[in-house]
């Protein structure tokens, strides 16, 4: 196998991978707990992870932290409306302040994420709970902590969370076999696996809400999830994809919930 290309195209990074004259491209997630040219375009980690503070911080009892996804960053919150959107709810309800988290992917490709938002938000705020908006590779994250974190954790919201990559090889795996490890597991899936027996677990506490567009390239994990009955997990399924039209359209309506303090 050698590898042929190494570029990124705009935001996006790919590689391409020749093997027998035939051409594949391998998306980010693949590439997030691993190492090659990925590595030549992380973005830079910090400690402590830069986030921003909506709110009187002082006075909330609860706060709400956004995580973007994997292309994006946190001010992406702000460009797209999320912050506006967030204002009226914010304005009528001082028990609640709200965080937007640079939460990269590097952070992941580090295996640094869990750590810096326990470190940096957790640790800093350990009188409030807290409720995670994650979206995609974001609602990954948010799941982890709460796999983490239970008890800090009020709710999660997940906007088109990343449950698997999306050539659905994993999702074949748990439609067979679940999610149990194997022998040969790499990281991600080990980790994917703790997430989604976090999801199907009848004594979780924390109630999830999962929204998505109905063309998300990840609703089929999200239908074989619904098929298992999970419970305190409501799903929410809207017309539209996976992209910020849809998640500003399922924040505008999911964003007084989000912000209430529990």
């Amino acid at each position: 196998m050698a590898i042929s290309a190494c570029y990124a195209a705009g935001s996006l990074i790919q590689i391409t991978v020749m093997r027998k004259k035939t051409f594949w491209r391998i998306s980010i997630p693949a590439l997030l707990l691993t190492s090659g040219c990925a590595a030549l375009f992380q973005p830079k980690t910090t400690t402590p992870i830069p986030y921003t503070v909506y709110g009187d911080i002082k006075q909330a009892q609860h706060i709400t932290v956004l995580l973007p996804g994997i292309r994006d960053r946190q001010e992406d919150f702000s460009h797209y409306g999320f912050i506006d959107i967030a204002q009226p709810a914010l304005a009528t309800n001082p028990h609640t302040a709200l965080i937007t988290v640079d939460a990269h992917w590097g952070y992941y490709r580090e295996r640094s994420i869990d750590t810096r938002l326990a470190e940096d938000i957790l640790a800093r705020y350990p009188d409030k709970r807290i409720t995670f908006v994650g979206i995609s590779l974001g609602g990954f994250g948010s799941l982890l902590m709460a796999t983490k974190y239970p008890d800090r954790i009020a709710r999660l919201v997940l906007l088109s969370p990343f449950l698997g990559e999306d050539d659905y090889d994993y999702l074949q795996r748990l439609q067979t076999l679940g999610p149990i490890d194997q022998p040969d597991d790499e990281d991600l899936q080990r980790t994917l696996n703790q997430v989604w027996q976090f999801l199907d677990n009848d004594k979780r506490q924390i109630p999830i809400t999962l929204a998505y567009g109905e063309s998300d390239k990840f609703a089929p994990y999200y239908d074989h999830l619904r098929s298992l009955n999970p419970k305190k997990l409501t799903f929410m399924p809207i017309r539209g994809a996976h992209d910020w039209d849809t998640w500003r359209s399922l924040w505008t309506a999911l964003a007084p919930v989000a912000l209430m303090a529990p």
